[in-house]
């Protein structure tokens, strides 16, 4: 009897870890093709664009090099499985804090601006973006701004 109850936990417990891992790697590819999407927006992702989110990936999530490339191939995948943005942005609504979600508003901004130009069509997605994540105008504005003109010193 308790080595069935010992069982029944420990198989809780390990499906709760794969579930808590599973989230977190969908968060990810998420995050991931938000950014291939962004540096697509303007239909040529340029060599700094790239770079650029395999950094912002490697910071945000503590990846190598190899890492954040195996998760850019995924989410390349996945977004050009996707039909729309809204499954995406509502697992990121859903599953980060507002500041996560500026932070992640924050990167697609860094991206657009990866190779110096800011093309309508990057801008005109940020916003939809922005509001699908549910941020507001201002706080699009205010990263845009601080991404644009670099850290005040």
């Amino acid at each position: 009897m308790f080595e069935a109850l010992r069982k029944l936990m420990t198989q809780d417990v390990t499906a709760a870890a794969g579930d808590v891992a599973n989230a977190d790697h969908r968060r990810r590819l998420a995050t991931a093709a938000l950014l291939l999407e962004v540096a697509w927006a303007d239909d040529t992702a340029a060599g700094a664009e790239k770079s650029s989110i395999a950094g912002i990936l490697g910071d945000r999530f503590g990846l190598d090099a190899r890492e954040s490339s195996t998760l850019m191939d995924a989410a390349e995948a996945h977004r050009h499985d996707a039909t729309d943005l809204y499954n995406t942005t509502a697992l990121l609504r859903t599953a980060l804090t507002r500041q996560e979600l500026r932070d992640v508003l924050e990167a697609l901004w860094r991206v657009v601006y990866a190779d110096g130009v800011l093309d309508a069509h990057e801008d005109a997605l940020l916003h939809r973006i922005a509001r699908m994540l549910g941020l507001d105008h201002a706080e699009l504005i205010a990263l845009k701004l601080k991404v644009r003109d670099g850290p005040a010193d």
